[in-house]
């Protein structure tokens, strides 16, 4: 090979490293915005799942609180009945 043509075959070499390297770092910036995206949605996701679960919570202890309140002598006999069952259970 001559100088010339060894020339001809760097540059093109160089030339398709330089393309794949821009290729490879416009994939990375794609992959970073579809990442942050993504954790963004994962995000917003969580904290609605977490807010439905506080208000599931807090309706389920209203209702709890109500019939205690409604039914003091039920919830006194269950709560006995409950601790003897389990006292049971642990002592043997």
């Amino acid at each position: 090979m001559n100088e010339a043509t060894t020339d001809s075959v760097a540059e093109k070499i160089a030339d398709a490293a330089h393309e794949a390297n821009e290729k490879a770092a416009a994939g990375v910036i794609n992959a970073k915005r579809r990442i942050k995206d993504t954790a963004s949605d994962v995000s917003e996701t969580l904290k609605e799942t977490a807010l439905g679960a506080r208000h599931v919570s807090e309706d389920a202890f209203e209702t709890v609180s109500d019939y205690v309140r409604e039914h003091p002598l039920i919830t006194i006999g269950a709560a006995f009945a409950a601790g003897v069952v389990i006292y049971s259970m642990l002592r043997r």
